[in-house]
């Protein structure tokens, strides 16, 4: 970037300039970018710079993530807050089929298939996969349940969930957990399952009553943008670049 014109650089100066021994250099923060302010031998610099150089420079400071929890593919931190993605491997589920404060409410124990759990801040999607693992080039396909929106954001309804935090891992699990246990209703219940597209809730009771211990993969249908599938590197891309 550009230097400074010393007419431009008077505007920026402070009282106390950067000495180079207690006073290293000094970050001024504009609306378009940030200038550093520093001194090259006896020559004051004023000079423009980036978010991401200045990131690159922070960023030599060590950083140890500690001990990740089993499943936790991806992590990242914005200003609005952190964000992680984690895979949770094919299992039963203990789910509420509807309001239980009201009559013909039950519950069913339900294998699902591979999920993908990921939370923005506050915010958490949910996909499915068939792949034992998740790549950034694994196929997504709509989670088989209910009270998720076609982009795969979930609807806790009024539910609150914690925000992703990088400090607290288990916050992730808490919100995962809110909604495993949610009742399930009719809401957002269509294009979910292949066998019965008006509601996923009709497949959920028919693989729990079989003898099947996992859920038809088969039943599944893509998570798709313009007729293709998407897949979990391009989704959590365009995610990232959402919430900049």
């Amino acid at each position: 970037m550009p230097f400074l014109t010393v007419e431009a650089a008077r505007t920026l100066r402070l009282d106390q300039k950067p000495d180079g021994t207690h006073i290293l250099f000094k970050v001024i923060a504009l609306p378009s970018q940030y200038v550093l302010h520093y001194f090259d031998g006896r020559e004051e610099v004023f000079r423009g710079t980036s978010t991401t150089r200045l990131g690159k420079a922070f960023g030599a400071l060590a950083v140890d993530s500690g001990w990740l929890p089993p499943g936790v593919c991806r992590w990242g931190r914005r200003s609005e807050g952190d964000w992680m993605v984690r895979y949770y491997p094919p299992a039963h589920y203990s789910l509420q089929f509807g309001d239980p404060q009201y009559a013909g409410s039950f519950r069913l124990d339900v294998p699902l298939p591979g999920i993908v759990f990921a939370g923005f801040n506050t915010t958490y999607y949910v996909w499915a996969i068939k792949d034992s693992t998740c790549t950034p080039q694994t196929p997504l396909f709509a989670a088989p349940l209910p009270n998720v929106f076609y982009d795969g954001r979930i609807c806790y309804g009024s539910n609150t969930p914690p925000a992703v935090s990088a400090e607290a891992w288990s916050t992730i699990d808490t919100a995962w957990q809110l909604f495993m246990t949610s009742p399930f209703i009719g809401d957002l219940a269509s294009g979910k399952s292949r066998a019965h597209p008006a509601d996923v809730r009709t497949a959920l009771v028919h693989v729990a009553q079989s003898t099947s211990s996992q859920y038809p993969l088969e039943d599944l249908v893509p998570h798709t943008t313009h007729n293709t599938t998407v897949t979990m590197g391009q989704v959590i891309t365009a995610l990232i670049a959402s919430k900049a």
